[in-house]
């Protein structure tokens, strides 16, 4: 497939340069997580920022990142201009997850009845 004009890609680059299906790459536009623009015809034609974001998404989904987390990082990352590897915020991703999961464990399994046993931190708005 060719590039369109001016150094926007189509739905066969993308494919392509990202190994997603169309399909996937639909589904990810319909949850907000990337606006392609479009051409007259109504075609989807994406900017390599597109594809940039799209390898991030399934880096971190491949990491195990739910969906609505990797919503929430990038909804940080455009509010806040925030712009780091995708290996550190895979690794932010992870660390959080296992700190929620020992809160968890503290809080109802078998440590919960001990009074000397307490979560490490209080989070503000999470329980």
């Amino acid at each position: 497939m060719r590039r369109g004009s001016g150094g926007l890609l189509s739905m066969g680059e993308v494919k392509r340069l990202t190994g997603l299906t169309e399909r996937r790459i639909r589904y990810y536009e319909s949850q907000g997580l990337l606006e392609p623009l479009r051409s007259p015809g109504h075609q989807r034609q994406y900017t390599a920022e597109d594809v940039e974001r799209l390898k991030e998404i399934k880096r971190l989904l491949d990491g195990g990142v739910h969906l609505k987390a990797v919503k929430e990082r990038l909804a940080t990352t455009r509010r806040e201009g925030f712009d780091e590897d995708a290996g550190d915020a895979l690794a932010y991703f992870r660390a959080r997850q296992w700190v929620r999961q020992g809160d968890r464990a503290i809080r109802s399994g078998p440590l919960a009845a001990r009074p000397d046993v307490e979560p490490p931190f209080e989070r503000d708005g999470e329980e």
